[in-house]
């Protein structure tokens, strides 16, 4: 399972790389890197999902997860999620 989590990761940061290379031919490498390492994040994945209500799909039998899914969605009505998805 890691093996396959390595991998997804490689290919995500691949998909992004990309993305911002071609969306964006004016950009340094370095810069480049810098907004792949603030978009590739577990925070910024989250806030994502539960813009997007996905959290609510997930299926899990375990009380831990579930105490961390609400605290999340918790934390992130206390920020300006209009303001950081613009």
């Amino acid at each position: 399972m890691q093996r396959l989590e390595i991998l997804g990761d490689a290919m995500l940061d691949y998909v992004v790389t990309a993305h911002l290379y071609f969306k964006y031919p004016g950009l340094s490498l370095g810069l480049i890197t810098d907004l792949r390492s603030t978009s590739i994040n577990n925070e910024c994945y989250a806030q994502s999902a539960v813009k997007a209500s996905l959290h609510k799909h997930i299926l899990h039998a375990s009380p831990n997860l579930q105490r961390q899914i609400c605290n999340t969605i918790e934390d992130f009505k206390n920020l300006d999620l209009v303001s950081t998805f613009r």
